[in-house]
């Protein structure tokens, strides 16, 4: 038993083989494991064949047209030799046809029938209206006709011409709509069929066995056109308890080739970022050229290639899926194992795919900022996220059961406590008025002063105890000639280099409490400042 790792060659390089080889068809290959990373996927199908004994090429058809050659492997296990390997585009064979392409064919022939047999009835009303037009003569040279048969003649003559009018009417409405459901079903075909005719990949193997038998291979390979990003469920059902976080990945591929029941492996690597490590040259500089950097040294992408335009497609939620996933720390990257089998259409869309579920301790707050916004927003210091390998992505956030919000977690900017905003909390209710009696402008000598103060009233309107930080600000000088000074701040923290105050308030329920915030500004009365 021999087991035999082959990459990628040109047939070329074995011109010998190409005269004594047959090629073995059909062959029995589908996809039974999918790594995708962040960008790109790698492939890996098994491929069952019959060989003869000496020399035969097995092909291995409709593979994606989008397959790195470079990357390419086969294994072997079995009393046979792989020599070679070669990786062709396939521009003549087109895909089958999907079972929604044939049902849509037979649809299209039914309504042509059905038209044809409109067309045709409009045929024989237009022959039947010629033939009475024709003989509106209705009188002999010798036979003169009552007028009680003249009558009867005309009255059929014109009930007949009315009849087949009003028929020819709605036979022409009957042919329009049928139409219309023709140029429907058209383009439907069409949009399928420039899905489904395009060019594919295929893999001829070169292999040398001593007898006819029966061979397994195992093909692997990289592809563009697919990736997963990460997304994120943030619930929080009482302030008291902590967060659950629900872990999750929205994975496309536009591969070509649809994924059916595979095993998915989600990793957290990148290969088109290249491994190699970038090296620095000598930075000359001279007089008269702009200062710079001139990266020679690039590195390349070997797997890149742009994905834009991807549709969430509706999820489908397992309660147990996650208890289903195993995690596996690779060196530089971390594997998420999902053992329930997942197809992937190559449609392009996002399907969404669980990975883990787990409770955060968490620290929540309100916050708010009066002055930008009259709202007060809920936060939470989470803490223990770093053992769970998060990456940076986009959140729906949950509170008490509703949806809030959506927010933005980047593990990359944090350090022992990872920040969410939870959105709005309409039950904090906070205002900042300006105090008219307590504002002034008054010009001394050369120099102006203006005085202003502001008052913060925070209520909360909850059943249960709140702490809020309200924050504000005074201006700060960049100017000599231009002097700040903090009146009252009502017991807030005060960072003067940045002109922040900081207030924070435990409130019981239905508890309101007011801060105030007076600053005065002098200068010059010559010169024009506005507050």
């Amino acid at each position: 038993m021999r087991v035999l790792i082959i990459a990628l060659a040109i047939a070329m390089c074995c011109p010998q083989l190409s005269f004594s080889e047959g090629k073995v068809n059909p062959t029995v290959s589908r996809i039974n494991n999918v790594k995708v990373y962040l960008q790109g996927a790698f492939i890996t199908r098994t491929v069952k064949a019959n060989v003869s004994a000496g020399n035969t090429i097995v092909e291995v058809k409709g593979l994606s047209s989008s397959i790195n050659a470079q990357s390419v492997s086969v294994k072997g296990s079995g009393d046979f030799t792989i020599l070679s390997v070669n990786k062709q585009l396939n521009f003549i064979d087109e895909s089958a046809k999907t079972d929604e392409v044939i049902k849509l064919e037979e649809e299209l022939e039914k309504l042509a029938t059905e038209r044809s047999r409109i067309q045709n009835s409009l045929v024989a009303l237009n022959e039947e209206q010629s033939v009475l037009q024709a003989n509106k003569k209705i009188t002999g040279d010798n036979t003169a006709l009552s007028l009680q048969n003249l009558q009867a003649i005309s009255t059929y003559v014109r009930n007949r011409t009315l009849e087949i009018k009003n028929e020819m009417i709605q036979l022409k409405v009957d042919e329009k709509k049928k139409q219309e459901e023709i140029n429907k079903v058209n383009r439907q075909l069409n949009s399928l069929r420039s899905k489904t005719n395009k060019p594919s990949s295929k893999l001829e193997i070169s292999v040398r066995s001593k007898a006819k038998q029966a061979i397994n291979l195992e093909v692997s390979y990289m592809v563009n056109g697919a990736g997963w990003r990460p997304f994120y469920d943030l619930r929080v059902d009482d302030v008291t308890k902590p967060l659950n976080m629900e872990y999750k990945a929205q994975v496309y591929q536009n591969s070509g080739v649809d994924w059916d029941k595979v095993d998915l492996t989600l990793s957290t690597g990148n290969p088109s970022l290249g491994g190699t490590k970038p090296l620095l040259y000598p930075w000359y500089i001279t007089y008269g050229q702009a200062a710079g950097y001139n990266r020679t040294n690039k590195i390349q992408n070997k797997y890149s290639k742009n994905y834009e335009g991807a549709v969430l497609a509706a999820p489908t939620f397992d309660t147990g899926m996650a208890d289903q996933v195993s995690i596996q720390s690779q060196e530089t990257s971390v594997d998420f194992n999902i053992s329930i089998p997942y197809s992937v259409p190559s449609d392009g869309k996002e399907y969404l795919v669980d990975i883990q579920k787990f409770s955060l301790p968490a620290v929540y707050r309100h916050a708010a900022v009066p002055k930008m916004d009259k709202d007060a927003f809920l936060t939470a210091n989470v803490s223990g996220w770093d053992e769970y390998n998060l990456l940076a992505g986009s959140a729906n956030i949950y509170f008490e059961g509703a949806y809030v919000a959506e927010t933005y977690i980047n593990p990359r900017n944090t350090k022992d406590t990872l920040l969410l905003s939870l959105g709005r909390d309409k039950s904090v209710v906070v205002t900042r008025e300006k105090l008219k009696d307590f504002c002034s402008t008054k010009t001394i000598g050369s120099n102006t002063t203006i005085e202003r103060t502001y008052e913060i009233t925070v209520r909360n309107t909850k059943k249960k105890d709140v702490t809020i930080l309200v924050e504000d600000q005074i201006p700060v000088s960049k100017q000599k000639d231009i002097e700040v000074k903090l009146i009252e701040k009502s017991g807030a923290i005060y960072n003067a280099e940045k002109g922040i105050v900081i207030w924070k308030i435990a409130l019981k329920p239905n508890e309101t409490a007011k801060r105030k915030l007076s600053f005065s500004v002098k200068h010059p009365k010559d010169k024009q400042l506005f507050l």
